[in-house]
Formats: structure tokens, C-alpha cells, sequence
């Protein structure tokens, strides 16, 4: 695919080495321009307000002081086309769920992550077929106008609360309005998901490792393993264990 495009970046962190890391990597995509990096949040609207276009990446540590309230501001979000936000743990994301953002680079990142997240943001991907649905979903919106696909290796896990479920994926987050059990019975029939608790189905393939009847997941989320699902868990994990 041609590029014919220069996609426009700005970075805010207060973290040297994940800017010096940025700097290199941006250095490497011909299709991307580093306009400047900050580790101020409070510099990040003047030079927002002296452009003339939208920033089309803006990449922030929203665990930074003062970060959440600058992200949230409309001078802010009217001048920038897509925000991915760096963090280092699952939930600082937590605050930021009412946010627009699809997209998360959890640190460190590698440049291959880098670059995939990137073209995801720009909406570089490698086509594929709408037949190969069966290892994909499709979550709708509220009104049924948009249809986002999902691969299932990408899921991470799923948590429920009240009458929403979560869905953590490699590269993002999805919130639908759908019971745990109807959520089970949906995963229940893709391989490699098991239920560790009432509130959180996971993905085997992104376990990490298994501490205490605490699971630690590729996103660095962790997960209590529920009472009632450990001997299940325990038991086809022990089938993969030497």
C-alpha cells in the first residue's frame, strides 16, 4: 500500500527513557513526523493552540500529574485526530475509560508493538477477508452503526460489572451492555478461555504466570482465581506444566 500521507506526532512524558525509545522509533517510519515531545502537560495546549492543523498522533503518559485534566479539555481534543495513551499499569487506565481512545502502548513497548499500534491508529492494516470471521467478532454499538472486529488471539480477558462487561484486548478496550452469562457462553465456544471467576473470564494464551491463586496476564493485569474455579483452573493447568 502506498503512502502517500505524513502523519503528524507529538509526545507528552516525563518518562526520558520511553521518550528517547519514541524518538528512535518515529525516526524509522517514513510516514510519521515528530513535531515535538514535552515533559510538561502544561505545555501541551500552547502549541496545540499555535497550530494550524490537527495533531494526527498524540501519544501521552496520562499518569503523569495534571494529565487527565489537560486530555479532557475541548481545546485539546478538537486539535487532535487520535490520542494513544502509555502506560505502565492496567488500571491508571481505569479513569480514562469515558475517553475517546481505542488505542495503548503498556511499557515498555517494543518498536514492532510501536509500529503495529501506529498503523492500527492510522488505519494501516492488512486487509482480510470478512470470511475469516470464524477466529474474529464483531462487537456492535449502541445503535447498531458501527461495527468493530476483534481478533480472538487478541483477547486478553473479560470483566463483568453489573450489567457491562470489559473486554481487554492487546491493543484495547470495549465496553457492551451484556450479562457474564451470556458472555461465557459466547467465549465458551472459542478455544482457550476458561472462567477464574464471577466477575472474569481470561484468554489461556496471555497467562503469564500463576502466583498465590493470582493470575498475571500480558497486559499486566492480574486476576484473582475464584474459590469455586480453582480446581477446573488448576487442573488444565497442571496438564500444561512439567
Amino acid at each position: 500500500m502506498k503512502i502517500i500521507k505524513i502523519f503528524s506526532c507529538v509526545v507528552v512524558d516525563n518518562d526520558e527513557r520511553n521518550v528517547a525509545g519514541l524518538k528512535r522509533y518515529i525516526s524509522t517510519i517514513p510516514y510519521l513526523r515528530l513535531l515535538k515531545t514535552c515533559k510538561d502537560p502544561n505545555d501541551v495546549l500552547p502549541l496545540i493552540s499555535s497550530l494550524t492543523e490537527k495533531i494526527d498522533l498524540l501519544l501521552i503518559n496520562p499518569e503523569m500529574s495534571e494529565m487527565f485534566q489537560l486530555i479532557t479539555k475541548s481545546q485539546l481534543i478538537n486539535k487532535v485526530s487520535t490520542l494513544i495513551l502509555m502506560v505502565s499499569k492496567m488500571e491508571h487506565l481505569d479513569h480514562t475509560i469515558n475517553l475517546s481512545c481505542n488505542h495503548f502502548l503498556f511499557k515498555p513497548f517494543s518498536q514492532d508493538k510501536f509500529l503495529e499500534t501506529i498503523n492500527r491508529a492510522i488505519g494501516l492494516e492488512l486487509p482480510r477477508s470478512i470470511s475469516e470471521t470464524e477466529n474474529a467478532f464483531f462487537i456492535k454499538s449502541k445503535n447498531n452503526s458501527q461495527y468493530t472486529k476483534i481478533q480472538i488471539d487478541d483477547v486478553i480477558a473479560i470483566d463483568s460489572m453489573e450489567h457491562y462487561v470489559t473486554i481487554h484486548t492487546i491493543y484495547s478496550k470495549h465496553i457492551k451492555y451484556m450479562s457474564m452469562k451470556e458472555t461465557e457462553k459466547f467465549f465458551d465456544t472459542k478455544s482457550n478461555f476458561i472462567r477464574v471467576h464471577k466477575s472474569h473470564i481470561i484468554s489461556g494464551r496471555h497467562i503469564m504466570s500463576v502466583n498465590n491463586n493470582t493470575i498475571l496476564l500480558t497486559n499486566n493485569l492480574k486476576v484473582n482465581i475464584g474459590k469455586v474455579y480453582r480446581k477446573q483452573f488448576y487442573f488444565l493447568l497442571d496438564k500444561l506444566s512439567i
